[in-house]
């Protein structure tokens, strides 16, 4: 059973790559950002970007910021005093989430004598869960029992769930892992009555947790997985980087280094993306701790500093306790023992501040104060069934020891068939491995079709002598692909950016080249504006005969050189065009819309330039400077790609390939690539 366990929960992490986030929860999304820009009245406009500011901080909080300024202006131009509490709650809200504690609980705690019964809920659960993660669980503890009274007299399941979840929080972090499981066991009663699936997400997280504490592993990656599978389908971006960095702890628990550094690396980048600065000290503790496991004592010591300096800003007691031990471990083993002797010190302090007697004194008061008020809320809710449960769970009891006694005696008459049962074992481990042979085996075929699309190198320099392509996909197969045709006097050359990468990337990547053959071979268009506008027509045509929405398509960058006059014609979506002359750039920006479908889509501008000799062209997607890495683990940037490129433009193509190669994997080190290069370069 441990064995179907785990390939289960294997599976599901493969699978779980490849689900798409809720659509719903994007129509939702959009249809909210529609009614504040089709809003005709600034009381209309206020009323949505109330709506769209709680949305936008419970699954995309990195884009709320421009949203709660316009929400601001309002309500203070207008004078809505109506809307001053949900503003303040959605600010304090943005300040959490930025780990900028002390500016939200001021805030906070301003505005919660003044806010109606749901919005005090809503309040005492941020404040408390604030206090606990600054491990002042003395004053979360009060805040949030007051917040289990209010909540059971107004019946509000929603802000119960979340109290029980935090309650539930706290025990566990003081070790109290029954009690916590308690807590957690409450808090998914009241998030199913809810229908509540962010809840239901983040407690399925903690749950894990706490198997993970108890060394139970598999039961540990099993519910996480849950968590997981409910965060992806609501698209929270701040709950998938825990959970990644959790899934990552699992897996460095069972010895996976491999697994454990991947989905440490994809916790912390996401953590960078959307801004999500609480969880920075624990990404960084943990990838210190894979990193000393690998004895890669240098690395360690940087992510370790790194964690530290982090949780000091935020004031993260907890997450010092853990660094300074982990880092007092690296210090002996490097032999740095003074060092290490204060770290251990530091540890120690933080320790015995966070289990202190104040704390534990408090979580017995919390066992005595709630659970009559939880007792009451459970009899008062299954007061009307109580008499069939009693019966219900009598008549199951009898159904229990009669199944028990039949499979005693099944089990007594076939232990000769054990053998058979180890040979089906065998047999379905046998057929996971050829499904998921078949599987990599179909991938590595589509990357033969998908290599068949493109020019090769030859046929590339038969056309123009002095020209390179540095094409590096994330996965086996790309979103990304380069395009080259002859026709007349015309050279054209494009580099093209399908939206996403891997299968999903390569398959939109085939219908968009097959669109740009037909621009330019079937309905003859020359200009790369109609060449552009006629390839927008047939992307679209192509996705609509879906029956749900499909809103692919490519950002491209397309040339068009003169063999006999040099003259370069040049259109642009989204990716410009860079032009290195006489050691300084000649920019041509495109236009702000994708090819494919697009709201206020316009036609295609087409840009003329006479080249001259010795000008080096540049058509190239944004995978390169996106890419993680370097001393910082920060993204290389287009001023360091424009600075490579002035560099490479003097040399020859062959040269300038090698040296952008090299930069790349130098700067990318041991990171993860992000997403699909090109870059294609011209000599003329």
């Amino acid at each position: 059973m441990r064995f179907y366990r785990i390939v289960l929960a294997l599976l599901l992490a493969f699978a779980l790559c490849f689900i798409k986030t809720d659509a719903n929860a994007k129509q939702i999304l959009t249809g909210l950002i529609n009614d504040v820009k089709n809003a005709k009245t600034d009381s209309e406009r206020a009323k949505y970007l109330c709506l769209l500011s709680e949305n936008l901080n419970q699954t995309n909080a990195d884009t709320i910021e421009p949203y709660l300024a316009q929400f601001e202006k309002i309500v203070q131009t207008e004078d809505y005093k109506e809307y001053l509490v949900p503003l303040n709650f959605a600010k304090g809200e943005m300040l959490f989430y930025a780990g900028k504690y002390d500016e939200s609980l001021l805030l906070l705690k301003s505005i919660l004598p003044s806010s109606n019964l749901k919005y005090q809920a809503l309040i005492n659960n941020q404040i408390g869960e604030m206090l606990m993660l600054q491990t002042k669980y003395s004053g979360a503890i009060d805040i949030l029992l007051k917040n289990e009274k209010l909540c059971l007299k107004t019946n509000d399941k929603k802000s119960l769930a979340l109290t029980y979840n935090l309650l539930g929080i706290m025990n566990h972090r003081l070790h109290r892992f029954n009690r916590a499981l308690q807590f957690f066991d409450l808090c998914i009663t009241f998030a199913e009555r809810s229908k509540d699936y962010r809840m239901l997400s983040s407690v399925y997280e903690n749950i894990s947790n706490v198997y993970s504490d108890k060394k139970e592993i598999n039961n540990a990656i099993q519910v996480l997985m849950k968590s997981i599978f409910f965060r992806k389908k609501i698209n929270d971006k701040f709950g998938l980087a825990s959970a990644y960095n959790n899934l990552s702890i699992n897996y460095f628990n069972l010895k996976k280094l491999k697994e454990a550094e991947r989905f440490g690396f994809i916790s912390l980048n996401l953590s960078k993306e959307i801004g999500y600065k609480e969880l920075f000290p624990y990404c960084y503790e943990n990838l210190g701790e894979i990193f000393l496991s690998k004895k890669d004592y240098q690395k360690s010591r940087a992510y370790l500093d790194s964690s530290i300096s982090e949780a000091i800003i935020l004031k993260d007691n907890r997450a010092l306790e853990t660094s300074y031990f982990v880092r007092s471990t690296l210090d002996t083993l490097t032999q740095n023992y003074r060092l290490g002797l204060y770290d251990y010190i530091t540890f120690k302090k933080y320790t015995d501040s966070i289990m202190g007697k104040e704390n534990s004194q408090k979580l017995v008061e919390v066992d005595l104060k709630s659970d009559f008020e939880k007792r009451k809320e459970i009899m008062r809710v299954k007061a009307n069934s109580e008499l069939a449960i009693q019966k219900l769970i009598r008549n199951v009891l009898l159904f229990i020891v009669f199944i028990a006694l039949v499979f005693a005696f099944i089990l007594y008459k076939q232990r000769n068939k054990i053998s058979i049962q180890k040979q089906e074992v065998e047999l379905q481990r046998n057929i996971v491995a050829e499904k998921s042979k078949e599987v990599f085996d179909s991938i590595a075929y589509a990357k033969k079709i998908q290599q068949a699309i493109l020019p090769s190198d030859k046929a590339m320099r038969q056309m123009m002598n002095n020209i390179f392509c540095l094409y590096l996909p994330k996965d086996i197969v790309a979103g990304d692909f380069y395009w080259m045709e002859k026709k007349d006097n015309y050279i054209y050359l494009a580099s093209c950016d399908c939206t996403g990468h891997g299968v999903p990337g390569a398959m939109v990547s085939v219908v968009c080249n097959n669109a740009l053959n037909r621009s330019l071979n079937e309905f003859n268009e020359s200009d790369t504006n109609k060449i552009l506008d006629r390839t927008r027509l047939l992307v679209i045509e192509n996705f609509s005969k879906s029956e749900s929405a499909v809103m692919d398509g490519m950002d491209i960058s397309l040339a068009r050189i003169n063999t006999k006059t040099n003259e370069l014609m040049w259109s642009g979506a989204y990716i410009p065009l860079w032009i290195v002359r006489n050691n300084s750039f000649v920019f041509l920006n495109p236009d702000k819309q994708p090819i494919g479908t697009f709201e206020n889509a316009k036609p295609f501008a087409a840009h003329t330039l006479q080249l001259e000799k010795n000008d080096t062209l540049y058509l190239f997607s944004d995978g390169y400077s996106d890419q993680f890495g370097g001393e910082y683990d920060k993204k290389f940037s287009k001023a360091k790609l424009r600075d490579l490129l002035l560099e490479c433009s003097a040399l020859p193509t062959d040269s300038q390939y090698q040296l952008l190669l090299k930069s790349h994997l130098d700067w990318k080190g041991q990171q993860e690539q992000i997403d699909d290069i090109t870059i294609i370069g011209v000599i003329i």
